[in-house]
């Protein structure tokens, strides 16, 4: 009786002594990585205030021009240059000191003014100048712009950016502008100067508002765009083969309701609908990351590459890690014409994402709009391990104990059967 006792007692402290050790020294090494199993929980779905900047294509153009300075030989209807269409409609100037205006322009919408050109689409002989004058306050007081100088061929000219005066929406709306001819030194009996358009280029902010992962893709949406009105998303990785991870994700809305759906791809390649959840763990700051930018700029782009910024330690879930992030403006292009910025950190040990922010409009970025095509933004909050006994090591401990246990029950009895 105190044989099976002592036994029984012995079983117990080994097995103790074994899920301490599978609980405190194993995971920092044979556990470490990606697991299968491996659930977190992704929330904080927040509404965008996102602000680019914008240039206007077309600009605000010449619609109106008063008879105030009459100087200039007029051609075609008026305003005469609120196009290009030379020599339908276009104005000149044949003596040195000849004036015309006033032009006002078409009227524009709100937002922060970041830059205005005058510009002149223009054209002349020997050595002419045009002064640029223009006003803001309804003509009451005139501002010398500066001087535009061409050459015997059509081209856009302007006399660099008043934004320093021109910095609201009201004064561009109550825009005045006037022409003057100038010779450089004397004014030959055939010279001239031509205006053929005149526009106003403004380059302005215009805060895009979005409620939580809104788009208006003008390709299919990525298989990994959260929905709209999400509230959290749950995601355990089924498998885990190399480079290969497959997951599922559990959307739930803020209605009470659940949508399923599975993403598997590749981390070394970024084949597969993996999209930002998971990247190559251990990378470091300049390694590329690899990723469909397809899926986001569209099928028509030339390839975006990614590269990790830095390493940085960052509180996820109540854990402070090292994170792998990514700062980056992609530029809509002639090339790429989707805007896209982008901040982003990973789990550096595992490569799971922590925290993304995403915003993507798909261009050409130089037309202004008031909306972008897609967005998101969100972070891990929680981080649940698999169990224990999911894992191959714990098993192969039990195992050992099973077998020390045996092998001390074994040896007792033998001593016991001797003496």
């Amino acid at each position: 009786m105190r044989s099976k006792t002592s036994a029984f007692k012995m079983i117990l402290l080994v097995t103790l002594v074994a899920l301490i050790f599978s609980t405190t020294l194993v995971p920092a090494g044979f556990a470490a990585g990606v697991k299968r199993g491996m659930r977190v929980k992704y929330s904080e779905f927040t509404g965008l205030d996102h602000t680019i900047w914008f240039e206007e294509k077309e600009g605000r153009y010449a619609d109106n021009v008063s008879d105030a300075r009459n100087e200039w030989t007029k051609v075609g209807t008026s305003p005469y240059v609120n196009e290009i269409d030379n020599p339908t409609n276009y104005i000149k100037a044949t003596a040195d000191s000849q004036e015309i205006g006033d032009f006002k322009f078409s009227t524009s919408p709100d937002g922060a003014i970041k830059e205005v050109y005058i510009e002149l689409y223009c054209k002349q002989y020997y050595d002419e100048y045009i002064r640029v004058w223009y006003s803001t306050d309804g003509g009451m007081h005139w501002t010398n712009s500066g001087t535009v100088r061409s050459e015997r061929t059509w081209e856009w000219r302007d006399t660099g950016d008043e934004s320093a005066n021109i910095d609201t929406w009201a004064k561009v709306n109550s825009l005045l502008v006037y022409l003057e001819s100038v010779a450089k030194d004397v004014w030959y009996e055939d010279a001239t100067v031509e205006v053929d358009c005149m526009r106003l280029r403004i380059i302005s902010s215009r805060p895009c508002y979005a409620p939580p992962n809104l788009w208006n893709l003008t390709w299919s949406k990525p298989d990994y765009w959260p929905e709209i009105n999400t509230e959290s998303i749950s995601m355990t990785v089924q498998k885990v083969s190399g480079t290969e991870r497959s997951l599922s994700l559990t959307t739930h809305f803020e209605n009470g309701s659940e949508e399923d759906k599975t993403l598997d791809g590749d981390v070394a390649t970024g084949l597969g609908n993996l999209g930002f959840f998971f990247i190559e763990p251990n990378l470091e700051e300049g390694d590329e990351i690899m990723w469909d930018h397809t899926k986001v700029m569209g099928t028509q782009t030339s390839a975006i590459k990614l590269y990790i910024n830095g390493t940085v330690s960052r509180e996820y879930a109540g854990v402070s890690r090292e994170v792998n992030y990514v700062d980056v403006v992609i530029p809509s292009t002639s090339v790429a014409a989707t805007y896209v910025n982008l901040t982003a950190f990973w789990d550096k040990s595992t490569g799971v994402l922590c925290e993304i922010s995403m915003a993507a409009a798909h261009g050409p970025i130089s037309i202004l709009r008031d909306r972008i095509d897609a967005w998101t933004s969100f972070k891990m909050t929680e981080e649940v391990e698999p169990p224990i006994w999911t894992e191959w090591w714990f098993w192969v401990i039990i195992a050992a104990v099973v077998v020390i246990v045996s092998g001390i029950l074994v040896w007792r009895r033998r001593k016991a059967s001797v003496s």
